[in-house]
């Protein structure tokens, strides 16, 4: 049973789960009216006390209803949500991504949902927050200089829900839970999880992290420039076997055939070889690149100094073979699951976006389904908008009827 009084827009099984407005009361006249009944009590004007009382009796049911079937939360509000096979993460007050719905709802398969906690979910936050940088899809306003040497940016998250078709960070994570509220520990009763006690790092421990192999793999996608994923992930994602092998010297965001192979015949190649087959790589993602900077409006592209770099840096480490040789390529590495998680809660922070990330992470295994809907008013609308503009004017009146009887009371 939906509580009462509360957002009539509300799944079934809601329950608040963060500051803002969660109950849907309008507290700001139930306080008016409080002041304004005490005082028409005392000096009645116009009308006898048991007709000011109906009518401010009135006008608080009339508000407290309308307040709750025609408004949303003003503030960034949310609301946990347990169905019989699903679990949905309700967030309403950003009208950026509600748009003209009351909130969204990012529903989840109860059977399939695991909980990332602590080190795993701060790793997923960073990783999603630079491929969203990366792809040009982060919010200018959320935009800082990432520096590893000082924390990283914005607040931690509480946890992560996942399952196969996305994820979602939820806040809130409360050490211990109060008597009182118990809305932190709710999702771990739900689905029968342990919650960690150890307090998260600031930084995720580098085994937790994402591999420069996961890096590469979204510019095989198209997902980003090898070069923003370059700046995005340097010093953060974790260098793989090829790239100890290789030794290049800097972070590399593009794909080669080498890393498909073993580390030993990597390592069993003449230097002049390998040199050749990466200068030819580099030029092909160069134009790929270029391709994606004109696609968006680059207007000054960073890829053609990218290119020189990595061209001048592989004549430091000799000269290549005056043809490359041909290669049999293995399976590309598989993505590593704080990669997995990282993609679908971009995925999913993109969903309802003019520029959505899933459609570009089909090809490394995110489903195309979205689990993230805005949610309907309901019916008759309008009216309860209506009904909760003449509730608040006529509680402004009743407010000035009050004052008009304290200035009457004054003079008298």
């Amino acid at each position: 049973m939906r509580k009462f009084p509360s957002y009539r827009w509300l799944p079934t099984g809601a329950v608040p789960f963060s500051h803002g407005e969660p109950e849907g009361r309008p507290v700001g006249r139930y306080l008016g009216l409080g002041v304004a009944t005490l005082v028409l009590m005392a000096q009645p004007l116009v009308l006898p006390r048991w007709a000011w009382l109906l009518v401010v009796a009135g006008l608080a049911v009339l508000a407290t209803v309308a307040f709750a079937y025609g408004r949303r939360p003003a503030y960034p509000t949310s609301w946990l949500v347990r169905q019989p096979e699903r679990i949905g993460l309700v967030r309403a007050g950003d009208e950026d991504v509600t748009g003209p719905a009351p909130a969204t709802v990012t529903w989840l398969h109860s059977a399939e949902t695991q909980i990332w906690q602590r080190s795993w979910a701060v790793a997923v936050e960073g990783a999603a927050e630079r491929v969203l940088d990366a792809a040009g899809l982060a919010d200018p306003a959320n935009i800082t200089a990432w520096d590893e040497d000082d924390d990283e940016p914005g607040p931690l998250p509480g946890y992560v829900l996942r399952d196969r078709r996305g994820a979602v960070g939820v806040p809130g994570y409360h050490l211990p839970p109060s008597a009182e509220d118990r809305t932190g520990t709710l999702p771990f009763e739900w689905l029968g999880v342990p919650r960690e006690e150890l307090p998260a790092q600031r930084h995720a421990p580098t085994v937790t992290r994402v591999t420069f192999d996961d890096v590469r793999a979204l510019a095989r996608a198209g997902v980003a420039p090898a070069h923003r994923l370059e700046a995005a992930f340097d010093r953060y994602a974790q260098p793989t076997e090829a790239d100890l092998v290789l030794a290049l010297g800097l972070p590399r965001g593009w794909a080669s055939i080498m890393d498909t192979l073993p580390p030993a015949e990597v390592r069993a190649l003449p230097v002049a070889e390998r040199i050749a087959v990466l200068r030819a790589e580099v030029l092909a993602q160069s134009e790929r690149d270029l391709a994606w900077e004109r696609e968006h409006g680059v207007a000054v592209p960073v890829t053609p100094q990218w290119t020189d770099r990595w061209l001048r840096r592989l004549d430091t480490l000799g000269p290549a073979a005056e043809q490359a040789p041909r290669l049999t390529a293995g399976a590309w590495p598989e993505l590593s699951g704080t990669a997995r998680t990282a993609l679908l809660f971009a995925a999913t922070g993109t969903d309802l976006s003019d520029r959505p990330l899933r459609p570009l992470l089909e090809s490394l295994g995110v489903p195309t389904e979205s689990p993230v809907e805005r949610l309907s008013w309901g019916p008759a609308h309008r009216f309860w908008q209506v009904a909760d503009r003449v509730s608040l004017l006529a509680c402004w009146a009743v407010a000035i009827s009050a004052s008009a009887s304290v200035a009457f009371w004054a003079q008298s």
